[in-house]
């Protein structure tokens, strides 16, 4: 829930400060926090459950916040009933 939005911002806020610390220190947190939340959960990623969703993955975030924003893709539903997400 938090690791995610960490690694999204941080790389946009040091890309725009210009600053590698900041994209470092937030790929870090953000990548502990996301290893964290799912040892609490009990699963194990879905990047690590098959080859594909560890390409799918970033793919499959960029679709999801498209969708917030009102925009839906025909292989969206498909793709995530393959991976298991």
């Amino acid at each position: 829930l938090f690791g995610i939005p960490i690694l999204v911002v941080s790389g946009i806020v040091g890309i725009a400060a210009l600053s590698w610390r900041i994209v470092v220190a937030g790929q870090v947190i953000g990548w502990a926090i996301q290893i964290l939340g799912h040892r609490i959960e009990g699963n194990r990623p879905a990047l690590l459950r098959r080859k594909m969703s560890f390409v799918m993955g970033p793919v499959m975030v960029g679709v999801e916040l498209l969708e917030r924003l009102g925009l839906r893709f025909a292989f969206a539903e498909r793709a995530r009933r393959i991976l298991g997400v």
